[in-house]
């Protein structure tokens, strides 16, 4: 056990600003739905859950973005068209046209904007989650630190359960000597006729 003092100063323990959640969510807000109810559903899911880390979450979302960026590029502008097809809703309101009924807007609004804000909300949930962890410092209040010792005891315990040895298998018989020493067991069926019994006297027969 390495018993040396640390040399970094340890930091204290601070909580997430609420001005800073707030403006972030109406920067999020403001930029799409899609991308505020992702970026909640995606801090909210991490911070309930050991199997996958924040970075994990993030390299997808990056690697997703990356993929529509590509296919765009490949089939026009690249971002360009991305963030034309994000504003293509308010353009259309803009410019005097009808919005359409009541189910086909949400839709239409929906369509174009969850290509670019479903990654980008799960990016910003992402580091959402790193920023907390790192304010958190290790209390044992936060929901962050604990989030952290239990995915290390977690990650512990998989790895004594990988450097164990599984125990070895009793001997099992075969199948066929089973059944055949089943059938062993068993009394000899006789084939031979029931023995009549014995009357003293007359026979009752007829």
């Amino acid at each position: 056990m390495n018993a040396a003092p640390s040399t970094s100063t340890p930091r204290a323990a601070r909580r997430t600003s609420c001005l800073g959640t707030f403006l972030l969510v109406l920067v999020l807000w403001s930029l799409s739905v899609v991308a505020l109810a992702t970026y909640l559903i995606t801090r909210s899911a991490i911070v309930r859950q050991v199997r996958f880390a924040w970075w994990a979450v993030f390299l997808a979302a990056a690697g997703l973005l990356a993929v529509e960026v590509a296919i765009f590029e490949a089939t026009g502008d690249g971002l360009v068209d991305l963030l034309r097809l994000h504003i293509h809703p308010w353009w259309l309101l803009l410019h005097g046209y009808r919005i359409g009924s009541l189910v086909t807007w949400p839709m239409l609004v929906f369509a174009c904007q969850t290509p670019l804000g479903l990654p980008v909300g799960a990016m910003v949930g992402a580091l959402s989650v790193a920023r907390g962890e790192w304010l958190a410092a290790g209390a044992d209040w936060s929901p962050y630190s604990q989030r952290q010792a239990l995915a290390a005891e977690v990650h512990a315990v998989r790895q004594v359960a990988r450097a164990t040895p599984p125990p070895p298998r009793a001997h099992q018989p075969h199948a066929h000597t089973t059944a055949w020493g089943r059938l062993s067991r068993r009394r000899p069926v006789s084939l031979a006729a029931p023995a009549r019994p014995h009357y003293r006297g007359r026979d009752p027969s007829p």
